[in-house]
């Protein structure tokens, strides 16, 4: 599967804490405001950690899965003017993902071109990048995980993958 037609969306959150709920398939079908200029997404889901378990008459190691790492996700992100309207002069993917740098928790969605989602509850921190000559200006948009990740499957979201849509993509 190529990567192009990833998408990121978001649902802006009003409190703190996770609902009691946590995330669920009918929440993620909310999950509708898109966030442009994903550049790089993290592994979402990890294995977990090793716990040994391993005794004195046992002849090979034994072990049982444990806590599951990862419970962040740094987006590296493209910075993108005109991509986001809030009454502001600045419009940019990076004011956009500024204003959820907030103490709530919010709804992400990360959708893949199949159609196949992963959606979780988290809060987010945005941070620019390092400026160098004769690149493009980044920040990374770090998400806090705060709930298990969903995962589903939308045919509609799914990209048709043809071969004139992918030289469409290539050449535009």
């Amino acid at each position: 599967m190529v990567t192009i037609g990833i998408k990121l969306f978001y649902k802006e959150g009003s409190s703190a804490e996770v609902p009691a709920t946590g995330m669920t398939k009918e929440v993620a079908k909310t999950i509708t405001d898109q966030i442009f200029g994903v550049q790089n997404i993290p592994e979402l889901q990890t294995a977990p950690s090793a716990i040994d378990v391993t005794s004195l008459e046992d002849t090979e190691e034994q072990s049982e899965p444990g806590l599951i790492s990862g419970s962040s996700l740094a987006l590296t992100m493209n910075y993108k003017e005109g991509v986001y309207t809030d009454g502001t002069e600045d419009n940019s993917n990076f004011e956009q993902c500024l204003s959820l740098s907030n103490d709530n928790v919010h709804s992400w969605k990360i959708v893949l071109p199949n159609g196949r989602w992963f959606a979780f509850y988290g809060k987010a921190r945005t941070t620019l990048a390092a400026m160098a000559v004769a690149s493009a200006q980044q920040f990374t948009l770090s998400l806090f995980k705060r709930s298990k990740v969903v995962t589903g499957y939308d045919a509609a979201s799914a990209i048709s993958r043809n071969t004139q849509d992918i030289e469409s993509v290539v050449t535009a």
